[in-house]
């Protein structure tokens, strides 16, 4: 049976197929590469949460993007089969586990929906924000918390980026960096004008960027820095004591 796998990582998509040449569908190319479904979809149980793993070549540029976790962007696959002249869609989720063995790569994503189908979805409690910054949560507009800026060196995963130093040293500390293509990373680190990100990304210098501050998901950074403690998703009041530990708690 051959496969077509619609992989999209914020505005990039790839398109590859398991047939050993080029396949044409809803106008878009999908190219042959070394990849194919590693579980049966079809033998999932409908009270089960349905994880599909894909195996792709080492060689993969894609998939290598993906071992380290990114949270500046959710990637999803909609995968198609082809049945003799006819194209079906048959499955679509998104990326929730990437592992290297000495001969591929596999991808995990899942349907998300398992734990609606059962009834078991519950709400994580935690001292500190559960949600992405700007995603579903949050639910701010990181077009609002943007700034305009130019690359002037690259050295690593070390951006140079003279606007950054305007602002106070850890203000773009966990937001992203958006490039030129359109790629969005997360920024691990800000000092000054340095810019240090969780992945490379394809700027050079003299690109224009934009960059969106950051967040530690504390309460007080909530609301002083984005005005957002409507939706603040942290329980500060959760104790930090282990009750069944024997320790008194003041």
């Amino acid at each position: 049976m051959i496969h077509l796998f619609r992989f999209v990582e914020g505005v990039t998509v790839y398109t590859l197929t398991s047939a050993n040449r080029s396949q044409s569908y809803a106008s878009e190319t999908y190219e042959p590469e070394a990849i194919g479904l590693e579980s049966d979809i079809e033998s999932k149980q409908a009270s089960d949460r349905a994880t599909v793993d894909i195996g792709i070549t080492l060689n993969s540029v894609m998939a290598k993007r993906w071992i380290k976790p990114d949270l500046s962007a959710t990637v999803t696959l909609t995968l198609f089969e082809i049945d003799g002249g006819t194209i079906s869609q048959i499955w679509s989720g998104s990326l929730t586990n990437a592992k290297v063995s000495t001969s591929k790569i596999t991808l995990t994503f899942d349907d998300g929906v398992g734990e609606i189908r059962n009834g078991s979805a519950s709400p994580v409690l935690q001292v500190t924000c559960p949600y992405v910054l700007y995603g579903y949560g949050c639910f701010l507009d990181k077009a609002s918390f943007a700034d305009a800026a130019t690359v002037t060196a690259v050295s690593g995963l070390v951006l140079t980026v003279p606007a950054a130093a305007s602002q106070a040293d850890g203000w773009y500390s966990g937001g992203i960096i958006k490039a030129a293509n359109g790629d969005l990373v997360m920024i691990t680190k800000h000092v000054g004008d340095q810019l240090t990100l969780i992945r490379s990304v394809a700027v050079s210098v003299s690109d224009a960027v934009t960059i969106y501050r950051g967040c530690d998901r504390s309460k007080e950074t909530c609301n002083t820095k984005f005005s957002n403690l409507n939706r603040y998703g942290g329980k500060p009041w959760i104790p930090t004591v282990n009750i069944f530990s024997g320790t008194p708690i003041a």
